[in-house]
């Protein structure tokens, strides 16, 4: 259940909302439902004049850095994924596998840690060039594209409404398609 009746001019909370924010992963409205904040109310205090605001000066001045901040801990736990994995427990016969611990004989279950190649493809391909998504167009049966030079100097009276007319017919179906 969201509090409407929040004071938003209290500068510590804004600034644990702003946190908040940031451990969302940028994610404004995670970050409501996790504070139980009316999340229209949040972006309306977005919109507030900032002179006459002073909560509204706070969040549009350091808003843009929590949400910076939540993309960085996103790329960091890919980055933790790629690298170092994510330990998952070993299902047999539908069932999850357990294991004495040596060390502390306690039974705790038996776990893989998986990679994410795909994660480190997209890492990748942030990074360099020679890894990133590559896409070729082409015309008809895979022939190079070609282009289409239009010398008007060289028009005749109403080519240029033919002209306007297939233009609208391509837009036309683009729109439809």
């Amino acid at each position: 259940m969201n509090n409407t009746s929040r004071d938003w001019t209290d500068l510590n909370f804004l600034a644990n909302m702003l946190t908040e924010i940031a451990e969302a992963g940028g994610n404004i409205s995670e970050a409501c439902r996790n504070m139980a904040v009316n999340r229209d109310s949040f972006y309306k205090l977005t919109r507030l004049n900032p002179d006459e605001h002073e909560g509204a000066k706070f969040i549009q001045e350091n808003l843009p850095e929590a949400i910076e901040m939540g993309k960085e801990a996103l790329v960091d736990e890919a980055r933790r994924r790629a690298f170092s994995g994510v330990r998952e427990p070993v299902i047999f016969m539908g069932r999850v596998s357990y294991q004495v611990n040596p060390v502390t004989t306690e039974i705790e279950p038996v776990t893989v840690t998986k990679f994410s190649d795909r994660l480190l493809m997209f890492l990748l391909g942030g990074l360099d060039r020679r890894f990133a998504k590559k896409h070729e167009l082409t015309g008809k049966d895979g022939t190079p594209l070609g282009i289409a030079t239009l010398d008007l100097s060289k028009a005749e009276e109403g080519d240029l409404d033919k002209l306007i007319a297939l233009g609208e017919t391509l837009l036309a179906k683009e729109d439809d398609g």
